[in-house]
């Protein structure tokens, strides 16, 4: 978290050349020694059957999540989605936040008063949505140095995930899609409505579902973000199953709230 809060201070301020590069290395340094990023170079190398030394990977990481797409005043998907673009238009050429898809930035800008949540905007089971402590989908405002502000219609992002989890899921998400025939393989489906190459997968998480887009060009990662479905339902015989199982103290803490809310003990 440290190196993450590191970054944020040098693309805020646009630092030059050299601070920057020092802070990317040291940030991906800490980031390849985690495990779930151990998990992810085995996954990319030996299930994928990507070939790359350790400092082949780390190359690979600087290529997708730094690279600048266009001249040096582009974004990297980086900024695009741990520190969101202030300069993004849409389709109408109106000014909007783009990106922004990590939870300790929009808590560190609320926390400032420069982001302003306007409230949950769900596409499906809003309900369900809206009690779900886990993600988070709504609409906010971006307060600028100027006075101006830009919005965000709806933008979504996992609550208390770590930043190497964030950097892994993304990128096996871009190996994984590197071609149609590897996407269908790995369970992804092409995303029409992508500018560029784009796919989705729909995943199960804590109870929960929830669609991960992943977008590239080919040689960078673009962006990759994830929007709620609602409650997962059950495979027959999951409950029993689930409720079968010797868990220790922490592992029952856990599970005994869905457990109860499963058999009706609890209202969902």
């Amino acid at each position: 978290y440290l190196g993450l809060l590191k970054l944020f201070d040098v693309f805020g301020r646009k630092a030059d050349e050299g601070e920057m590069t020092e802070c990317i290395d040291s940030f991906l340094r800490s980031v390849v020694r985690t495990p779930v990023m151990r998990y992810a170079y085995k996954h990319i190398t030996g299930t994928l059957g990507f070939e790359m030394t350790p400092e082949q990977w780390q190359q690979s990481l600087i290529q997708l999540w730094f690279t600048r797409e266009g001249d040096d005043d582009g974004h990297c998907s980086f900024e695009h989605v741990f520190v969101g673009e202030l300069d993004a238009v849409d389709s109408t050429g109106r000014r909007v936040v783009g990106g922004l898809h990590n939870w300790v930035k929009y808590y560190l800008e609320e926390a400032k008063g420069s982001a302003n949540y306007l409230g949950y905007v769900y596409r499906h089971s809003a309900d369900q949505g809206a009690q779900n402590a886990r993600f988070v989908s709504g609409k906010f405002v971006w307060a600028l140095e100027d006075g101006k502000q830009v919005i965000k219609d709806i933008g979504g992002f996992f609550i208390g995930i770590s930043p190497e989890f964030q950097v892994a899921t993304g990128t096996v998400a871009y190996f994984e899609t590197q071609d149609p025939q590897m996407a269908g393989h790995n369970g992804w489906t092409r995303w029409a409505d992508a500018r560029e190459t784009g796919y989705y997968q729909d995943v199960t998480h804590e109870g929960m579902k929830y669609r991960r887009f992943v977008v590239h060009n080919g040689r960078a990662l673009l962006t990759v973000f994830a929007s709620f479905l609602g409650k997962a339902e059950l495979l027959a015989g999951e409950l029993d199953r689930r409720m079968d199982r010797t868990l220790a103290m922490p592992e029952l803490k856990e599970e005994l709230p869905w457990a109860m809310e499963e058999v009706g003990l609890i209202p969902r």
